[in-house]
């Protein structure tokens, strides 16, 4: 959601996303193809959500994947609070071909209810500061582009 109007440059962009905020934030952009998996709207996270997601995002080459999550460990990977995300996330990750993992320096050293991916398999992480050397040293040893101020 925060990304979009740094997109406001690039022409034919496709979003795929379960999230409303993305949606409403994504309609003064004209240039921002807008799909949606739909599903029920699950209100603790503002996402759709339903079985009938995963079903809709097989027909799609996914390039690149922006993801978001409440918790990250080395030792738990990225995690999710709501069971009813699991999914779609899991398949998003397992089906593109490059993970952008977005999360600020709250969610280091957290873990939620479930491991929706390994964080050793993330090509690139996007925070708001630099990680402590913990951090920094498992980025580097696995290849992880680390992007942050």
């Amino acid at each position: 959601m925060h990304m979009i109007p740094y997109l406001s440059d690039i022409k034919n962009l496709t979003i795929i996303t379960n999230n409303l905020h993305v949606i409403l934030k994504a309609l003064p952009y004209q240039n921002l193809n807008v799909i949606s998996t739909g599903g029920t709207l699950f209100r603790r996270t503002n996402s759709f959500v339903d079985s009938g997601a995963v079903s809709s995002l097989k027909k799609y080459n996914i390039s690149k994947a922006f993801l978001a999550t409440t918790g990250i460990s080395i030792a738990k990977g990225i995690t999710n609070s709501s069971s009813l995300e699991y999914d779609i996330k899991k398949y998003i990750v397992e089906h593109c071909d490059k993970k952008i993992l977005l999360a600020d320096d709250t969610k280091l050293g957290k873990v939620s209810l479930i491991t929706y991916y390994d964080l050793k398999d993330i090509q690139v992480f996007v925070t708001n500061q630099k990680p402590d050397d913990e951090y920094t040293d498992f980025f580097s040893n696995n290849h992880i582009t680390l992007i942050a101020p």
